[in-house]
């Protein structure tokens, strides 16, 4: 899994895997969700005021397996 936050644009993402979108589903005005093409849940966009919705300068986990940690542009 992996969180992308462009501050330019004030957007989110959350890859939640790797597979391809094949469709995109609009929540509202601010988020949409992306789904291959068996409907399973690639990932989860905020596509603008991701600050209005999230806490931008924080990010905590709770009772996640943390294996791989990488920071920056990985």
């Amino acid at each position: 899994m992996k969180i992308s936050y462009q501050k330019e644009t004030d957007s989110l993402y959350i890859y939640l895997n790797s597979e391809k979108v094949s469709d995109t589903i609009i929540i509202n005005e601010d988020a949409n969700v992306d789904v291959d093409s068996a409907g399973n849940i690639v990932g989860i966009e905020i596509y603008q005021n991701a600050s209005k919705h999230a806490d931008m300068e924080s990010l905590e986990t709770i009772a996640f397996p943390v294996q791989n940690i990488k920071v920056g542009n990985s």
